[in-house]
């Protein structure tokens, strides 16, 4: 785990977290399921995040020295091909703000580096919604059979004061509320359930709107290797997604 249900946590916060795991991690890296958010921070980077106010002087000063085409050399390098997909190469403050991203991220957000729709889709598995739902109600007979109360009790011991974060997360808000006398247990099951599904539905909706995915439909009783060849001819017809990496 990477926090206390104390702490405070945010996409920043798990993009850091992950850029430091991939300084060790294989080349190759697979990553499965997520928030739609953390999977977009971690291809794109986060665009909205605060520069390095050092890395900032010194493009400026590159600037005020030798004049806009030392810029773009300097992001040619760092990015090959990264001055034709921006929509203004000739102002300085967006060949800026596009190297400050590149010192923050190692990469440019996904808009400019891939302007004409050619990034890797992420293969995405598709359950009928009955088949889905089913599973989703024995993830979480499974979670009570394998000890969520007296997880959250020891959690509650340990750490009186929780976080806005923790608070709301799915499962352990229920269960605080089981524990508090508020919920009965049923009433807690079927909660985790409905906003479970809830969250499936978004993360569906996120990825067909706010991402380029190829869908692969499979049923629950797939076997788990015909699925992975699936997603593998997927990676070999279109290639890997790149991650931000350090």
């Amino acid at each position: 785990d990477l926090v206390s249900p104390a702490e405070p946590f945010s996409t920043g916060l798990w993009l850091a977290a992950a850029r430091r795991a991939l300084l060790t991690a294989a080349p190759n890296l697979i990553v499965a399921g997520g928030t739609g958010l953390y999977l977009k921070a971690l291809t794109d980077g986060l665009e909205g995040s605060a520069c390095d106010p050092d890395a900032r002087a010194r493009w400026q000063a590159l600037y005020a020295a030798e004049g806009l085409d030392a810029l773009r050399r300097a992001l040619e390098a760092r990015a090959p091909g990264a001055l034709k997909s921006l929509a203004d190469p000739a102002n300085p403050r967006r060949l800026i703000r596009a190297l400050e991203h590149l010192d923050a991220h190692g990469t440019l957000p996904a808009r400019w580096r891939h302007a004409d729709g050619d990034a890797p889709p992420i293969p995405a598995l598709r359950l009928p919604r009955e088949q889905l739902h089913a599973r989703i109600a024995r993830r979480v007979d499974a979670m009570f059979t394998a000890g969520l109360i007296d997880e959250v009790r020891a959690l509650q011991r340990d750490f009186p004061t929780w976080s806005e974060t923790a608070r709301h997360a799915i499962g352990y808000a229920e269960v605080r509320a089981l524990l508090a006398g508020e919920l009965t247990q049923k009433q807690a099951i079927d909660r985790i359930a409905a906003r479970t599904r809830q969250l499936a539905k978004r993360q569906e909706t996120w990825l067909r709107h706010q991402a380029r995915v190829v869908w692969i439909d499979i049923t629950d009783d797939a076997p788990p290797d015909a699925v992975a060849r699936r997603v593998a001819e997927t990676w070999r017809l279109y290639g890997p997604s790149p991650l931000v990496r350090p």
